[in-house]
């Protein structure tokens, strides 16, 4: 019987790679070091795989398609973040069992065999797994385009994770990657939810997890909390575990966790379900910081991922902005926002802010570092 022997929760801040001016780098320092903690506990622990949770920032999937949940099944997973490259070894007979033994218990839950892994990954595979030869299933769920996924059915799937586990032999450790309250490519970016993040960790550490399952979605949204959706479903695959909060740090963006929920003894199959809490009602603003993006907008959110994606496209948008707008059939509006090189008036103009945040602050990046130049 297969034995889940280590459950871990960490944050994944690009400024723990990328350290630029106005971030405390005695934070960043705190933060590194408790995962580098985490890391030891996968010493300790001794899994075969690990089955990393993370989510997508608008890379893998676009806008194009955005599923719910996707298991990676493949013999090896890439990924980049700034100059960094990472090929990691990957489980693709446990990917596929998950695969399989989620539709059987009716989660429509897609696959991949080639998703680029964002820095929901990377930064873990950089500072938890570093050079440990342990295979990994990368799981997104996605919480950041609207309709997301609520906390109560990534809590099920978390369930679900942990009879598959059961089901077969091997010692596994789940890894949960996703931030604290933080409200990239909005106007609320410096102003992060950090009560709302000590309040989570206090109701972690006393063991309480489920209580969390009376938040929606749309309270997620508000509190900027959409990520802990990787975390709900940590919850569902271990149950009401105290959790050890190695690190807390409430940088000036963003509220930046890292936890270990040491396990007693190895879980074959998961707890039995305390009682679970009504959900309160969503707020009436519905979601507000990362709504569902207006179809009208695709041709802008679509140039915006070939920017995030492309260094040859930001040559060509910095070179002829006119054409490639025109190429991608934009408003004038949306030309406009665009000039601006602002995220946030590209947000308003109908791009997703996440899209907003990275395409254009990769043309800024290039500009200034001289990777492209507006001389012809």
């Amino acid at each position: 019987m297969g034995q889940i022997v280590a459950a871990m929760a960490t944050c994944h801040a690009p400024a723990l790679f990328l350290r630029q001016p106005g971030e405390d780098a005695a934070q960043l320092d705190a933060t590194v070091a408790a995962m580098r903690q985490l890391g030891r506990v996968l010493d300790e622990t001794r899994p075969d795989a690990l089955i990393l949770i993370g989510l997508d920032h608008l890379e893998a999937f676009s806008l194009s398609v955005s599923p719910t949940f996707t298991v990676v099944v493949a013999p090896e997973v890439r990924g980049s973040f700034g100059p960094k490259e990472y090929r990691v070894r990957a489980d693709q007979e446990l990917g596929r069992a998950l695969h399989e033994g989620l539709i059987r218990r009716e989660f429509d839950v897609a696959f991949s065999q080639g998703a680029p892994m964002g820095h929901a990954f990377v930064v873990p595979f950089e500072y938890v797994l570093e050079e440990r030869p342990i295979p990994v299933v990368p799981l997104f769920v996605n919480v950041y385009v609207p309709p997301l996924p609520q906390p109560r059915r990534c809590y099920r799937l978390g369930r679900a994770l942990a009879e598959i586990v059961a089901e077969r032999p091997g010692r596994v450790a789940i890894l949960a990657s996703g931030g604290m309250s933080h409200y990239p490519g909005t106007e609320k970016y410096p102003h992060p939810e950090f009560d709302c993040d000590r309040w989570v960790l206090g109701v972690l550490e006393r063991g309480r997890a489920s209580e969390l399952l009376a938040l929606s979605t749309e309270r997620l949204d508000l509190e900027g909390n959409t990520e802990l959706l990787t975390w709900y479903t940590l919850f569902g695959a271990i149950g009401d575990q105290p959790a050890q909060i190695l690190t807390y740090q409430p940088t000036w963006h963003h509220g930046l966790g890292v936890v270990n929920f040491p396990l007693p003894q190895p879980l074959e199959g998961p707890p039995p379900e305390p009682p679970l809490p009504a959900v309160e009602a969503a707020p009436a603003t519905g979601y507000q910081y990362y709504r569902f993006p207006a179809p009208e907008s695709y041709n802008l959110n679509r140039l915006l991922y070939a920017l995030r994606m492309n260094p040859a496209e930001r040559q060509r948008f910095v070179q002829d902005m006119d054409a490639l707008a025109a190429e991608y059939g934009l408003s004038a509006a949306e030309v406009e926002a665009l000039r601006t090189l602002e995220p946030l008036a590209v947000a308003k103009a109908g791009a997703h802010p996440i899209m907003a945040w990275t395409g254009v602050q990769l043309v800024s990046a290039d500009l200034r570092a001289g990777r492209i130049s507006r001389e012809r």
